[in-house]
């Protein structure tokens, strides 16, 4: 069994140091050319099952 991990993009508040938990905040953009990078890498792997930690 293989287990990846991905992190969300990158916020403003990331980039600045400041905790964000439970704050609905946007990508900027290098959060969403992460985003747009991890897409890539994600469509190509086979997996069973993925979920959401929060």
């Amino acid at each position: 069994m293989k287990i990846y991990l991905l992190r969300h993009g990158q916020t403003d508040w990331n980039r600045d140091g400041k905790f964000a938990y439970n704050k609905n905040l946007v990508l900027n953009k290098t959060g969403i050319k992460q985003a747009e990078e991890a897409r890539k890498v994600l469509e190509n792997l086979d997996y069973d099952l993925a979920g959401l930690f929060r």
